[in-house]
């Protein structure tokens, strides 16, 4: 039987290699409904250029496998597209030769561009329709303190102080000046219109700019 074992110990460790090579082998899959949202980058990097944080880029993919993609300073490219293992497959990019998803779930994803040319880019994104819905905490020099609560089926409601919650709609539109959205607010209960543009992004903290102009900054609760 103490013969046996260094046997059988062997054995489980020569399975369990083969079952890890084998794994390896497989390419990455992931969900195609995780890539639907309203995204934007919160990092781009191409050559040995330093990477810019936040730059003015955007990404709408819609359910039905349409999509624009909004770079700043350029106009918006329509596409369609779907995803195969690894690779997100964009139909109407112009010049670009390949592009590998290396993360993606309903919140963050990460790409890698290779171009006709040679040149190669990297990219992160943030989904806002997932980040956006919580408890956030509203600072701005005109508006003042308000405590945000953020549903996702487009409403909202904000408190200031010990004053009457005020009910808000809420909904992201893109088409500005810029290639990032902006968020559109309307009154329910309360005479109050803005839109705030999007600036920098993380997961717990928003800065923007609303209509007045004025800084506003939203952080979670």
């Amino acid at each position: 039987m103490r013969r046996l074992l260094p046997l059988l110990f062997l054995t489980l460790a020569f399975a369990g290699c083969c079952k890890r090579g084998k794994h390896s082998d497989n390419p990455p899959s992931f969900n195609e409904s995780d890539l639907v949202g309203a995204w934007v980058c919160t990092e781009w990097v191409s050559g040995s250029n330093a990477p810019l944080s936040n730059p003015d880029i955007s990404f709408e993919v819609n359910t039905d496998h349409t999509s624009v993609f909004h770079p700043g300073g350029a106009e918006a490219y329509p596409l369609t597209w779907a995803i195969n293992g690894g690779k997100l497959e964009l139909s109407g990019y112009a010049n670009l030769q390949e592009c590998t998803l290396k993360k993606l779930d309903k919140k963050h994803f990460v790409w890698a561009l290779k171009y006709d040319n040679g040149d190669q880019a990297q990219a992160s994104f943030t989904n806002l329709l997932q980040i956006l819905p919580g408890r956030w905490k509203s600072v701005s020099a005109s508006l003042g303190e308000f405590d945000i609560t953020i549903d996702a089926s487009g409403t909202s409601t904000w408190v200031k102080g010990e004053a009457y919650p005020e009910n808000i709609k809420w909904s992201l539109v893109f088409g500005n000046k810029k290639a990032r959205p902006f968020i559109k607010w309307e009154g329910v209960n309360v005479d109050f219109a803005d839109s705030f543009d999007i600036g920098d992004v993380t997961d717990d903290r928003i800065l923007m700019t609303s209509a007045m102009p004025d800084q506003v900054t939203f952080t979670r609760q």
